[in-house]
This record gives structure tokens, sequence and C-alpha cells, in this order.
């Protein structure tokens, strides 16, 4: 299922009814723009909202999976969401977005740890999986590529490697290096002390897959990632699923509706993510998993 809304959600702790909304809509507001990367109470009750107001709801409806918005160590977490002017014409360019990640982790700017395993148990005592997003690739500003700027691949005109987007913008991490075990003990903890029973790896060929290191003699990170990837199920994270088709776990598709007449309409969407491409070759969607986000209908309409 989609990534759901937390539009209605409430608080944990407060009672009245239109602040416990305006919480809520504060917490998605933060989700969604992050226009400051200082903690509040709207970003630390996020999660506490969703697991006390939205994961029940999703298991009276018989669903048997759920991930959040994506909370781990980012752009957005660490500097907010900030403009090229912030640092003047001739300053650093900044891409603040929660792809663009410092660490595979639960950001204190969601509430941790703590706050993720409180929503871990209230979605595992209703009989749900929980899980999070993860990818190939980070950011270039993050702390583990500044220690050791050998971590990034290096493309063949000797920038790191951005996988198509840019090196400002996101750089792919050499999975041969110490990289591997640095996320994967991250990994470990956070299913050791959150609870964490499955990853959606984003961007699993384009930046994973097919880039190679023009500065360790065109090293790919096929074995490589793959062989993180199977030690990743080894430590207790049980499944995985990937925006492609993959041997490694089952394919995961966003959907949209380009039309607007059944799914939420997004005019960004071409290919395998436009609904109308799967009518009438429904036997392609074996084995696929599909992240549905349901049609937006004003109050008038129901």
């Amino acid at each position: 299922m989609k990534r759901f809304s937390t539009g209605n959600a409430t608080s944990r702790t407060d009672t009245g009814g239109k602040h416990r909304r305006g919480i809520a809509r504060g917490a998605v507001a933060a989700a969604s723009k992050c226009m400051s990367p200082t903690k509040s109470s709207t970003t630390t009750e996020y999660l506490y909202a969703v697991a006390d107001h939205l994961v029940p709801r999703l298991a009276e409806q018989g669903i048997k999976r759920f991930y959040p918005e994506m909370i781990h160590e980012s752009d957005v977490t660490a500097i907010g969401m900030k403009r090229k002017l912030d640092d003047g014409v001739h300053g650093e360019l900044h891409c603040a977005s929660v792809c663009a990640t410092h660490r595979f982790f639960p950001s204190d700017f969601w509430g941790g740890m703590k706050a993720w395993r409180y929503m871990a148990d209230k979605t595992r005592s209703l009989g749900l999986e929980i899980g999070h997003w993860f990818a190939p690739h980070f950011s270039p500003r993050a702390p583990i590529f500044q220690q050791h700027p050998d971590y990034q691949m290096i493309d063949a005109l000797g920038f790191p490697a951005g996988g198509g987007y840019g090196f400002k913008t996101l750089v792919v991490a050499d999975w041969n290096t110490g990289i591997r075990d640095a996320v994967l003990e991250d990994l470990r903890r956070w299913q050791d002390e959150g609870g964490l029973d499955f990853l959606w790896v984003d961007s699993f060929p384009n930046m994973g897959m097919v880039q190679m290191n023009y500065a360790a003699k065109m090293r790919t990170n096929f074995a490589a990632f793959a062989r993180f990837l199977g030690d990743v199920q080894r430590i207790g994270i049980k499944s995985l699923s990937f925006e492609s088709t993959s041997a490694l776990g089952f394919a995961q598709f966003g959907l949209a509706d380009l039309r607007g007449g059944n799914l939420k309409q997004n005019k960004a969407v071409a290919g395998q993510n436009d609904f109308g491409w799967w009518v009438g070759e429904e036997d392609m969607a074996f084995n696929c998993w599909f992240n549905v986000e349901a049609r937006q209908r004003k109050m008038s309409d129901l």
C-alpha cells in the first residue's frame, strides 16, 4: 500500500479536539515542507500520531504491511529546505530532500528510535509488518562521505557519480568499501532496538547496479550490493521489494492516474507508474506490490 497520509491523525497526548487536529496537520506539513531543521512538538509527535490513529485504521481494513514517510537522517532533518541564494549566487548548491540520506537510522527530528519503537510496537501488535525506505545513494553532504570520500562512486569525468541526478544532488555509494559495514550496523541496530521487518529499495538499477567506479579500475556494485542485501536479510529484516524487477525480491511501484478518474492524479508519472498502463494487462501485475494513492475527493462529493 501507499505510504498513507496522516492528515486526519491526532496527537498522542493532547486532548483538545482543535488542538489535536492542529498538531496532526502541523506534523504532516513539517513532513512535506520541513522549512527548518529544528525539532518541534509537531515533528516529534508525527510517529506517535501515526501509531495511535492511522495504524489501527489500516489494521481494520485488513492491510498487512505499512511504512511511513521517510524518517531517517537526511538533508531534510539536517539542513531543512535551503536555496542557492541562501549562500549567495556563488555559494553552495543545496538540494535538500529525504532521498539525500545522511544515515539510515531514525532521526531525532522525528522523535528518534523511541518514537519509531512506539509506532513499530503498535503496528506489530495489530498484526502488521513495519518497514522503511532504502536506497544505494546518499547526500553529497553525508558525514560518512566527508570522513571517507573513497566510499563514493566516481564517474568517468572524475566527479562523484550522481546516477543521472548530478553529484550535487545525490551520490552513489561504492558498496565494495567500508560503507557496507557501517550501513549494515545501523540497520542491525534499527531492527534490534526498534523493529524493522522489510525495506523498499529505491532506484535499485540506475543507482545501485549500473554505476562504475572509475577511481577503482571501473569497479561495479553488482556483486557487492547483492551481498549486502543478502546480509540485510540475515540480520532479521525479512523481505525486500524494489523499484524495479529484481531476482533479489519482488517489484513495487507507485501508482497514480493520469486521467484522475480512479486514483489521485499526477501528471509527473509515466509508464509503469500510470494506473492506465496496467488496465487490460492485469496478468503483468503478478508478484508486484503497488503503492496505490487513493483519489482525493471534495467533501461535497462524499
